[in-house]
This record gives structure tokens, C-alpha cells and sequence, in this order.
């Protein structure tokens, strides 16, 4: 009889645990702090502002990542503190630019012009200030986006420093991966329910080996 009173404590403790790690996971799901993270660019350049980016952190993998700027503060080089997040409401419309540029197989120009289209929609730029890529960008520009569906992850790689939310001075980058869940936090109260049923099973065993 204290056995089984001890087992269902145990079971009790280890559901109010897994209610409380699923409830951090959640709140942390929405900003992913990120290590080794840093941005670059190459030299294309339009109107004093350079236009192709990538970024990078440990937890996104090895390779640099086609990136999109949505801010015009000055790039700091090397590694920064960055946190990914998710996409806020007021990159919308430029978030499904960039998607569009992540996912198409049939794009409509190349990351720069995507970039100077994502400027333009943000009031950074005007199309009066690009050269011979206002063609392919007004082309962005026209494409309906309101009845663009997403089709594919996209992240907004946030610099807590500053960045685009609010003005500050590094970066934020537009990238097309997914918020990672917190595996580790799921995977710790799955373990603890499984020591609880472990405990469960032995005592039912017990009580079949008795006469």
C-alpha cells in the first residue's frame, strides 16, 4: 500500500515536471539564443549599401546561410550575440520575399535584387536609387504578395544589442530556418515519466509473483 502511494506521487511529480518543462519550452521556442553567430557580406554594392549577405551560428550548422538584411545599421564584424526568433508582423511582407527566394525553383532575379526588393518595401531604399537592377526588382515588387502562401521556414536572426527591433547598431538578418524546439527540455520529462512507469511496472510485478 506505500509502495503503490509512492508510485502514484512519483507519477504525479513527474507530470507537474513535464508541465512546467513543456511550459518553459514554449516560452523559449519564440527566441533561440544562438552561438558563434555573425553576418557578412560580399562587395555588390547598391546606392553605399552592400547587398548580398549570409549568416551563420553553431546551432544552424556549418555552412553560411543566404541572408536577408531588414535594417540599415552598420554590420558588425566578427562574432555578435544574436537570438532567433520569430518572423515579428512587420516584416511580413518581406517575409514571404525572401521565402519566395529561399524556396522557388523559378526565381525572379538574384539575392540581390530580392534584397534591394526587401529595402524597398521596408523605406530603406527607392528604386530611383538602383542602377541596372531596377527591372528585376520592380518585377518583385509587383508580384502579388498578399496571396503569397509561405513554403518554407524563415527566422529572423535578431541581434539583442540593437538591430531592426528597435534601431540599434548590428543587423538583423532575415534566414530561411525554423525556431528550434527545445529537444532537450522534451526529452527530459519524457525521461522522468519513463522512470515512473519503470517503478510502476516493477511494482505490478511484484504484486503477480505473490501467492
Amino acid at each position: 500500500m506505500k509502495r503503490g502511494k509512492f508510485l502514484l506521487k512519483q507519477w504525479g511529480l513527474a507530470l507537474t515536471a513535464l508541465v512546467a518543462i513543456f511550459s518553459v519550452g514554449i516560452q523559449n521556442a519564440s527566441a533561440i539564443p544562438l552561438t558563434n553567430a555573425q553576418g557578412r557580406h560580399d562587395n555588390a554594392r547598391e546606392f553605399g549599401y552592400y547587398t548580398q549577405y549570409e549568416f551563420k551560428a553553431d546551432e544552424l550548422g556549418p555552412a553560411w546561410l543566404d541572408a536577408f538584411c531588414v535594417d540599415a545599421s552598420q554590420l558588425l564584424s566578427g562574432i555578435q550575440p544574436y537570438e532567433l526568433i520569430d518572423v515579428p508582423d512587420i516584416f511580413s511582407e518581406v517575409e514571404k520575399i525572401a521565402d519566395h527566394y529561399f524556396t522557388a525553383s523559378a526565381k525572379f532575379g538574384t539575392q540581390e535584387h530580392y534584397q534591394l526588393a526587401i529595402w524597398e518595401k521596408l523605406g530603406i531604399a527607392t528604386a530611383g536609387s538602383y542602377t541596372n537592377q531596377i527591372a528585376k526588382v520592380n518585377k518583385i515588387l509587383a508580384f502579388n504578395w498578399n496571396d503569397y502562401a509561405l513554403q518554407g521556414p524563415v527566422s529572423l536572426a535578431h541581434s539583442p544589442i540593437g538591430g531592426s527591433i528597435p534601431g540599434g547598431v548590428s543587423q538583423d538578418y532575415l534566414v530561411g530556418v525554423s525556431v528550434p524546439e527545445p529537444a532537450t527540455l522534451m526529452l527530459l520529462g519524457l525521461g522522468l515519466l519513463g522512470c515512473a512507469g519503470a517503478g510502476r511496472k516493477g511494482m505490478l510485478r511484484n504484486r503477480s509473483s505473490k501467492p
